[in-house]
């Protein structure tokens, strides 16, 4: 996959969030899991700071811990709006990870105490974090590990996706089972949102903040 452009991409949808969110209401846990991804990190969370949102920047070896953390989140929030507290969820919480499938092996570990593993916690932030303003912005460096990582009942918690250097055959499952023709070329992407659109289509990926 062409890595400038997943970077760009997955920066600027960070950054569309914090644009749209008034400062203060938007809280962001930002993960490098690829080491060549911590300066595009450490330039997002500068950005957001810059928006009034506070952005915490961490390593592969953090992403169980933001994992675990966005994932007990979601069940406090979950619980309180149970209870009729509507103040539960005020503010938006953003998980974005640079290379998720990096820490494949971080998130298959299970916790001592609640046998939980961080492909759990990753599953019930796609499946059960939206709905509490809990949610995740990632990027994968191959389709199939993007399926192994969701597992088969969890794919199509993805409400949007784009791909970038990547073949139209290996997005035919992302896409519902259907031919991908779109955004193959070089300087192009495939975007694919199911809430607003029946078929992928090709958009210009955005370039990596701070470049030219």
């Amino acid at each position: 996959p062409a890595r400038r452009e997943a970077v760009g991409m997955l920066q600027a949808a960070a950054l569309s969030v914090g644009a749209q969110t008034r400062p203060g209401q938007l809280a962001v846990d930002i993960v490098a899991a690829d080491p060549s991804t911590a300066a595009a990190a450490d330039v997002l969370a500068e950005e957001l700071r810059r928006l009034g949102h506070p952005a915490r920047v961490t390593d592969v070896t953090g992403l169980r811990e933001v994992l675990a953390a966005a994932a007990g989140d979601i069940r406090a929030r979950e619980e309180a709006a149970l209870a009729g507290r509507r103040d539960a969820a005020a503010v938006m919480r953003l998980v974005v990870v640079f290379a998720m499938d990096v820490g494949r092996a971080a998130m298959e570990s299970r916790d001592e105490t609640s046998r939980r593993s961080g492909l759990d916690d990753l599953r019930i932030l796609t499946r059960r974090g939206p709905a509490t303003r809990v949610h995740l912005l990632a990027w994968w460096r191959a389709p199939s590990r993007l399926a192994e990582d969701l597992g088969p009942v969890n794919r199509d918690d993805i409400a949007a996706w784009v791909s970038a250097g990547l073949p139209g055959s290996d997005l035919f499952g992302l896409a519902g089972h259907r031919p991908v023709n779109a955004g193959t070329t070089p300087n192009r992407a495939v975007l694919f949102d199911r809430h607003a659109q029946a078929d992928p289509r090709t958009v210009v990926p955005f370039a990596p903040l701070g470049t030219r």
